[in-house]
């Protein structure tokens, strides 16, 4: 893996799955990334910045709705495009900054 970056698309209740989605830059498969009560979905990425690109946005939207009817159906605080972090820490860190907004989020949706 060496350096690849994780994209996210959104975050959803704690969980651990994996899809076999196209998402971003034509990346596969969708995963999570777990830290404490919610998990961001995410692949991984090669550069910091992906082109906002028709298939691009496309494949961001795909992977969200893949993730909405995944499992009967579940909530998910989308992310606008382009969110793409270093590393699972870094991440982590955005996970646990915006736990309380992300956790008030997914109760309101």
């Amino acid at each position: 893996m060496g350096d690849s970056h994780l994209y996210a698309y959104g975050v959803v209740e704690a969980d651990d799955f994996e899809l076999d989605v196209t998402g971003v830059n034509g990346a596969s498969p969708v995963r999570t990334v777990d830290h404490r009560t919610l998990s961001a979905v995410v692949t991984d990425i090669d550069e910091m910045e992906p082109e906002r690109t028709d298939e691009n946005a496309q494949a961001h939207d795909r992977v969200l709705k893949a993730v909405l009817d995944h499992d009967g159906g579940r909530t998910v605080v989308p992310m606008q495009f382009g969110m793409t972090f270093k590393s699972a820490r870094t991440l982590k860190s955005v996970l646990r900054g915006g736990r309380r907004a992300f956790t008030k989020a997914l109760r309101d949706i």
